[in-house]
């Protein structure tokens, strides 16, 4: 075919099939194709910082770390007692040495820290704090060099027995089986009704009732505490007071007994 003819049939084209032929001839190959910037990069190309800011990842430590990568964050651990009297809570006179989150005692049982100086001889209240019972802490006088004293602690709580012969002779079994102390039994304490105590090794355990309260009290301490004779009427003075009314507020920051 002459160069005239390839011509004339080039230029009698439909017009449709030219601009088919256009349009592939002017498509670019794959490999001349630019690729825009990838993620985490710019428009110039080079990689973007990531910070704290992005909000697809997560700081531990001085490493940041991809949301779905980063190391697991142990609970937080409780905030330890300091070990000196605080009444910035507005409820009690916290006193926690070393106890995990330390919480005022939640209810009133009777004691009357005052009393209780007055009658053991303990110049110093420290405060209270709840740890599976209810403990009241104070301290001596500081001996002639200056050192302090340990604290010591009367603690009471409410006990899940009907009454306090019941939960006398429980004791009592449970301190000759455990302990195998064949002869331990709990004495009606004197001059108090339906009461009763008993002591083993240095720690002295007594069961008082009281009208309203609902339960009987459990009260323990070891020896140094108290004497027995000061401890009598401190028990009998629990015995006697009144339990506080529905959602009363507490008489004062330091216990005080309801008479």
């Amino acid at each position: 075919m002459t160069d005239a003819t390839s011509t004339a049939h080039a230029t009698s084209l439909p017009r449709w099939a030219i601009l088919g032929l256009t349009a592939l001839l002017g498509t670019a190959c794959p490999s001349k194709i630019e690729a825009g910037p990838s993620e985490g990069e710019d428009q110039a190309g080079s990689a973007r910082e990531v910070t704290e800011d992005d909000p697809r990842v997560v700081r531990d430590t001085d490493d940041l770390y991809a949301k779905e990568d980063a190391p697991t964050q142990p609970p937080p651990q409780p905030s330890l007692g300091t070990g000196r009297p605080d009444e910035t809570n507005g409820v009690c006179r916290l006193y926690a040495p070393k106890l995990p989150d330390p919480q005022c005692c939640p209810a009133e049982l009777g004691f009357d820290a005052e009393r209780f100086k007055e009658l053991c001889g303990l110049p110093i209240y420290l405060g209270e704090s709840m740890h599976h019972t209810c403990g009241y802490h104070f301290m001596a006088e500081p001996d002639g060099d200056g050192r302090l004293p340990n604290p010591l602690a009367v603690r009471v709580s409410k006990i899940i027995d009907p009454d306090t012969k019941t939960a006398a002779e429980e004791h009592d079994e449970r301190i000759q089986v455990r302990l195998k102390q064949e002869g331990f039994t709990s004495e009606p304490i004197p001059g108090i009704p339906d009461a009763y105590w008993s002591s083993l090794e240095g720690l002295h355990w007594a069961f008082i009732p009281g009208e309203g309260w609902g339960a009987p009290r459990l009260v323990t301490w070891r020896d140094g505490v108290c004497s027995d004779e000061a401890m009598q009427t401190v028990l009998a003075e629990m015995t006697s007071a009144k339990p506080p009314p529905p959602n009363a507020p507490r008489p004062s920051l330091v216990p005080k007994a309801r008479h």
